[in-house]
């Protein structure tokens, strides 16, 4: 065996000295994808239902699973631009509203097989900017839904009986919100002028002009009791109304642009505010807590003790709505990856620097993302130390460098230098 051996390194020598050449070593070009982290979310809106994530992306609707595309609503040719949805445990209905000026009623139950119900025609001279479902409960059963437009008009329609109910004219332009009263036939209409109008669906009448706002109205919240409603908006004040007699009671200065809000009971609200999440009673009125998200947060929505909200770097959470903790989140959109390394023992966890001051650090395991927060620019490069790979380093714009352990799937910030 060594006697061969040295006969076939002799040759090999021989053969690369005579012809002058390196012997080019054999490379696998035969590789299996094992896992993909695909973009699923671009920016716009998104609703929750349950553990999925319904999010508008390249003029299509994605149903969203743990950070994975499970099935997708989309039309060929005919984008959608605004959508809502209603469930419970025997119904899921979306409803979209499309480019052509058509709006489609979609099951849901079935998630992976999403099919088209009913489809029909707006009747709206612009685009529709926001959509509301409302299940009625009394005398007055059935579904309707709520259209508001780019033109300051909001259309009613009743999908149990199959036909357009309202149709409510204003001076204003874009309309922001909608929101059904819990136990009346009152709908509320807030809109980019600052404008906030209250309708009677009995007898089609304007009940009253809600004059407060001075810039886009983003959120309209009904106490459960329904006497009394706040609005927030991009004007930085939060104003509390008495829906009696539709009366502005308080006016709370909250220092920022509101861009969501969750009523939790009576009068306490979570507000997005900047890159915060706060808490605020608004009898007293004053702050009770905050929490940072490490970007700037562009809407927030509420289901029973969680909360869950989008941020401006495309990431989806999820957040408990008793300490502001969060508990889970969903990268939408890694954009230009700069640079990756793995880390722990065998490899358990991928760390990922992208067009983010928040380095994603993914389980290979279960592919749960965590958000590792604390540079303030997008961050460039990552090294692990080779006795350690526990041990990671980071640099960015930001003039920093970092160096991280890995603890308990998250990265704890041991050392910054600058």
């Amino acid at each position: 065996f060594t006697s061969t051996r040295e006969k076939f390194s002799t040759s090999v020598n021989t053969t690369q000295v005579s012809k002058g050449v390196r012997m080019k070593p054999k490379v696998s070009t035969s590789f299996s994808c094992v896992k993909t982290v695909e973009s699923v979310y671009t920016g716009g809106q998104v609703e929750w239902f349950k553990d999925m994530a319904f999010t508008l992306a390249r003029g299509a609707v994605n149903v969203v699973r743990k950070g994975e595309v499970i099935s997708m609503l989309k039309e060929e040719e005919d984008q959608i631009i605004s959508f809502t949805l209603a469930g419970s445990d025997t119904e899921v209905t979306v409803v979209t509203a499309h480019k052509s000026g058509l709006v489609r009623i979609w099951d849901c139950l079935v998630v992976e097989q999403p099919k088209v119900i009913r489809t029909f025609r707006s009747i709206h001279s612009g685009a529709i900017s926001v959509l509301g479902l409302h299940t009625l409960s009394g005398s007055h059963s059935g579904t309707v839904l709520a259209t508001g437009g780019t033109e300051g008009t909001v259309k009613v329609w009743d999908l149990t009986s199959q036909y357009f109910t309202h149709n409510f004219r204003t001076s204003s332009t874009v309309c922001s919100s909608l929101t059904f009263h819990p136990h009346k036939l009152l709908l509320y209409g807030g809109f980019s002028t600052g404008g906030l109008f209250c309708w009677d669906l009995t007898n089609s009448k304007l009940v009253q002009s809600m004059e407060a706002h001075f810039s886009v109205v983003t959120a309209f919240s009904i106490t459960p009791c329904g006497l009394k409603g706040v609005s927030c908006g991009r004007d930085a004040v939060c104003v509390v109304w008495d829906l009696t007699s539709h009366s502005k009671v308080s006016t709370v200065p909250v220092f920022s642009p509101v861009e969501g809000m969750v009523m939790m009971d009576s009068l306490k609200v979570v507000l997005a505010t900047g890159d915060k999440l706060a808490v605020w009673d608004l009898n007293t009125p004053a702050k009770i807590s905050e929490a940072e998200m490490g970007c700037d947060v562009t809407s927030l929505r509420g289901q029973v003790d969680t909360l869950h909200c989008t941020t401006s770097d495309h990431n989806l959470l999820t957040i408990s709505q008793t300490n502001l903790a969060v508990t889970g989140c969903t990268v939408g959109n890694n954009d230009e990856v700069l640079d990756l390394v793995l880390m722990g023992e065998s490899n358990t966890h991928l760390a990922v620097a992208c067009n983010s001051p928040a380095i994603r650090l993914y389980s290979r395991d279960t592919w749960n993302c965590v958000l590792a927060t604390g540079h303030t620019d997008t961050v460039l490069c990552l090294a692990t130390c080779p006795g350690d790979t526990s041990i990671m380093a980071s640099g960015g714009k930001d003039k920093e460098v970092r160096v991280w352990r890995l603890e308990q799937d998250r990265l704890e910030c041991l050392v910054v230098g600058s």
